[in-house]
């Protein structure tokens, strides 16, 4: 199955229980963990980035950062933060900065599988957006006063 890009869990998600198996067959988008910017710059530059989730806090960056950082690299990439309890005072700063979705930690899995489906969406809508836009009118001749 051809991937069609990548989604990225950025920071530290090893205390979420979350089978992310589904991911490829369901979206056809490959997974991959990265702790650091660092590590998210290196998938980056090998592929599309479809999706980055941000365990906020557990960077040693804030979240405002992760997200410049993310945007200078991947800039068409869906970012959902993922917060803690304390940081829920943020949420509409982080959907005002442009997080696509905010979710809060532990993540459930229906929450995240139905994040990711509503990027897959905006994605599959963009391309009939994008095509549709390119397809020309056909010449039409209105006739005016006819006899």
């Amino acid at each position: 199955m051809a991937h069609r890009g990548c989604v990225v869990l950025l920071g530290d998600f090893s205390n979420e229980r979350l089978d992310m198996s589904w991911i490829e067959r369901d979206f056809c988008w490959s997974m991959a963990q990265a702790s650091d910017l660092a590590g998210f710059n290196q998938i980056a530059r090998g592929g599309t980035v479809s999706a980055v989730l941000i365990h906020a806090g557990t960077l040693k960056v804030s979240w405002r950062d992760a997200m410049r950082a993310i945007r200078a690299v991947a800039p068409r990439a869906r970012v959902i933060v993922c917060h803690r309890g304390e940081q829920a005072h943020f949420r509409t700063e982080m959907v005002d900065s442009g997080a696509f979705g905010v979710l809060l930690a532990p993540l459930a899995q229906s929450e995240v599988r139905q994040s990711l489906g509503f990027i897959w969406a905006s994605r599959a809508a963009a391309k009939v957006v994008s095509t549709a836009s390119r397809i020309r009118p056909m010449n039409v001749t209105h006739q005016v006063g006819a006899a």
